[in-house]
């Protein structure tokens, strides 16, 4: 089945932002907040966008066969809205994918452990300089700083790739403070010095999950629930398997081709992934990620700021965040993230001067929906030709 929501859903959408009731006085203060420092979008500008992307959708099949959403924003309100396909393949019928259906969004859930240290740093309950030694004393790796581990500079080695597959076959599959311990104990060899270069690899953000948990006391999933999700009324987002297997959301299901996707052994170990939720709680992300309600304005700053270079050129990570930087290459002309797991994909991109942003969620292997630049192109008012980003692979 596929949807198409048009210009008449503005107002609404500007009415009931989140998707949810907001039932605390602490989740409406927030959302007041956001509202507060979102531009409201021009109505010229508004119904310009939604025909020019209707039209330009409509002559790209590669989205229109997309299994799972597309939302294109401008000043947080979606001008253009895409559903399509079914939450598990096999059901050939009232399966359909719609505003509400719940993603795994696979390594966009970083962007959400990046903000729950950030979260703690305010907090004072830790520093970016922090060693992991400080937390974890007998962690064997020195000179690994909780910036190390957000900009991937570690040198850690990827826990995918070394854990024992005699374990593997021999015990319950790991959380993170199993992780944590068995890095401990078998003390795996680096991939090189910290600080020393880029090396994108899940361990960082296991091990800043564990790092949250340490420090506060909580799950990872109830310190996101709790600190992110319910402030800011995304109540159809949560992290991890516990969650997944109680909640009464519509889940969608992992594919790769028309294969669905079992739980996978390392679908416990959360922070580099684990998170899920909707279009519609991402557009609410967004807007805390472009106001001082969640953090300060100095804190997204520290986020958005370019750490490391991913690759010769303009590709660069900030803390938690992937970004494409202007021609000086001192700051971020797009922010965005991109995630892969287990048959979904996912991406999550936005123009912090122009306010306008792309979410696509699959719940089918597919990396063809990293290739954004048609659609920026649209947002930019610009050939795509002249649109200088490297297609994600």
């Amino acid at each position: 089945m596929i949807r198409y929501i048009g210009w008449i859903a503005l107002f609404t959408f500007i009415s009931c932002s989140t998707g949810s009731e907001i039932d605390t006085p602490e989740a409406q203060a927030f959302v007041d907040c956001i509202e507060e420092e979102i531009p409201t979008i021009d109505s010229v500008r508004y119904t310009t966008l939604t025909y020019q992307l209707d039209t330009f959708f409509k002559e790209k099949p590669k989205y229109r066969h997309i299994n799972g959403c597309i939302i294109v924003h401008d000043q947080g309100v979606p001008v253009y809205q895409y559903y399509h396909g079914l939450h598990q393949l096999r059901h050939q019928s009232n399966d359909s994918i719609h505003e509400g259906s719940v993603f795994q969004l696979a390594s966009l859930s970083k962007t959400f452990t990046a903000l729950a240290i950030l979260i703690l740093v305010e907090k004072n309950k830790l520093r970016l300089e922090d060693s992991v030694q400080q937390f974890y004393p007998d962690f064997p790796y020195s000179g690994i700083t909780i910036r190390s581990l957000l900009s991937h500079r570690s040198g850690l080695p990827n826990y995918m790739f070394v854990y024992e597959d005699s374990i593997r076959s021999k015990q319950a599959p790991p959380d993170n403070q199993t992780l944590m311990q068995w890095l401990i104990a078998t003390h795996p060899d680096r991939y090189a010095y910290p600080n020393r270069k880029f090396s994108y690899n899940n361990t960082n953000y296991a091990v800043l999950a564990a790092i949250i948990e340490q420090l506060s006391g909580q799950s990872y999933a109830d310190f996101i629930r709790e600190q992110i999700a319910l402030p800011l009324g995304m109540y159809s987002t949560f992290a991890g398997e516990a969650w997944k297997s109680s909640t009464t959301l519509p889940l969608t299901q992992g594919h790769e081709g028309k294969r669905a996707i079992p739980v996978d052994y390392w679908d416990y170990v959360v922070g580099d992934k684990g998170i899920y939720s909707t279009a519609n709680d991402l557009i609410q992300w967004y807007k805390a990620l472009q106001s001082p309600c969640l953090v300060s304005d100095s804190t997204l700053k520290k986020a958005f700021t370019p750490q490391s270079f991913e690759s010769k050129g303009f590709r660069n990570y900030g803390l938690g965040f992937r970004m494409w930087l202007d021609d000086e290459q001192q700051h971020a002309r797009y922010i965005y993230h991109n995630g892969w797991w287990k048959g979904y994909t996912t991406l999550f991109w936005f123009h912090p001067e122009k306010k306008c942003g792309v979410i696509l969620l699959s719940n089918v292997k597919n990396k063809a929906i990293y290739h954004i630049k048609d659609i920026i192109a649209v947002l930019e008012g610009m050939p795509s030709s002249s649109v200088e980003m490297e297609q994600e692979d």
